[in-house]
């Protein structure tokens, strides 16, 4: 079944206004989040700020909805990827890959049920999962494990 993955709009990280942990949308991401749409059985979203902000900014329609850690961003060196409550720890190559097999299982026990997921998510996570180059702000792809 494929599945949609949609980076989060412009935050302020990414538009140089801030550097501070799990950064908001920039005024200009949320304008930019107005223009995403569709409908979805499920919507998984990140637990970072910048990709809830999106979807309540959008227009996507939706069932459901469930936040998750699976999906966040890796922990890298900028602040804007962790929460407030978090110690910057890099995430190792392994621990990423781990993640992301714990994903396959929480998106697989999903697949059955809904037929139209939306992840809702960040560039590197989205990139590393699809195993393809940078995804831009608000970009939606698709991806068949088929």
């Amino acid at each position: 079944m494929p599945i949609h993955f949609l980076r989060h709009a412009q935050s302020e990280f990414n538009a140089g206004l801030s550097n501070v942990k799990d950064s908001p949308l920039s005024p200009f991401g949320k304008e930019q989040s107005l223009g995403v749409h569709g409908k979805y059985d499920l919507v998984i979203v990140s637990t970072l700020k910048r990709a809830q902000q999106t979807l309540y900014c959008s227009q996507i329609e939706y069932t459901k909805v469930i936040k998750t850690d699976l999906c966040r961003e890796l922990r890298g060196g900028a602040l804007c990827d962790y929460l407030e409550s978090e110690e910057v720890v890099l995430e190792s190559h392994q621990e990423c890959h781990d993640r992301k097999q714990k994903f396959i299982g929480f998106l697989q026990a999903y697949e059955n049920e809904y037929n139209n997921i939306l992840v809702i998510s960040h560039a590197c996570f989205i990139s590393y999962f699809i195993g393809r180059g940078h995804v831009g702000n608000c970009e939606l792809v698709t991806y068949s494990n088929s």
